[in-house]
């Protein structure tokens, strides 16, 4: 009997099928709830408890392996300017250098400037140079100073010692040094002014010539002309 007066009986609730009018009414409801009702953003306005401000113990020290990795790219880089300040040493020093002609020394020759030329370091401090060659040196009296002259005599040779046509004082060239003179000998400081050149700083032949004009006009195919030698 008390098993009966305090038992619950189940409610059990009807099972809302897609068919049923309720759940054809919910539907519809949750529809125009969504197409007609707009929905409101709340804008939250930051506080100053949300911004946060950096301090020291937020400073994050490097760690030893990303020191280690910056440490060896600097090392990485490092080696390469420096295989690239090599080669390039290499190359000027024993192989061609080009670079651009100044003056009105070597004219008709060359031009005042625009002309570029290509000297071959294998002739370096004289080796197989003969008269006539066109070098380049480092200036006896100015060593910051390159110039580019003719050679007219070699050791044992003899040569006139001033300016054709005011004297006839002929010099023997001592062995280890060349006689050279610019090509438009009015305007030229050789080897009538500091004496025989010493083979020693030579630094190279000019074994071709190109006009500035020619190069940009008629591009990097066309070949390099030789220099005119009288």
């Amino acid at each position: 009997m008390l098993a009966r007066l305090f038992h619950r009986p189940q409610l059990r609730l009807p099972i809302l099928r897609r068919s049923s009018p309720i759940h054809r009414l919910r539907r519809h409801a949750s529809t125009w709830r969504t197409r007609f009702i707009p929905s409101i953003k709340i804008l939250r306005i930051p506080t100053l408890r949300a911004i946060h401000i950096p301090s020291i113990r937020d400073l994050r020290m490097p760690t030893p392996k990303a020191i280690q990795a910056t440490a060896y790219w600097i090392a990485r880089v490092s080696n390469y300017v420096i295989l690239f300040f090599i080669g390039y040493h290499i190359f000027i020093t024993h192989f061609f250098v080009y670079g651009p002609v100044y003056g009105i020394s070597m004219l008709p020759t060359f031009n005042n400037s625009g002309d570029w030329v290509l000297t071959s370091s294998h002739y370096r401090r004289g080796r197989d140079l003969q008269v006539g060659d066109l070098i380049t040196f480092t200036h006896p009296i100015k060593a910051d100073t390159q110039s580019l002259k003719r050679v007219l005599g070699m050791p044992g040779d003899f040569v006139l010692r001033d300016t054709p046509g005011t004297s006839g004082v002929m010099q023997q060239v001592p062995e280890g040094h060349c006689w050279v003179a610019g090509d438009n000998q009015e305007w030229s400081r050789d080897s009538r002014m500091f004496g025989p050149l010493p083979l020693g700083l030579v630094k190279g032949k000019v074994v071709a010539r190109k006009a500035a004009g020619e190069w940009l006009l008629r591009g990097l195919g066309e070949p390099w002309a030789e220099p005119e030698v009288d």
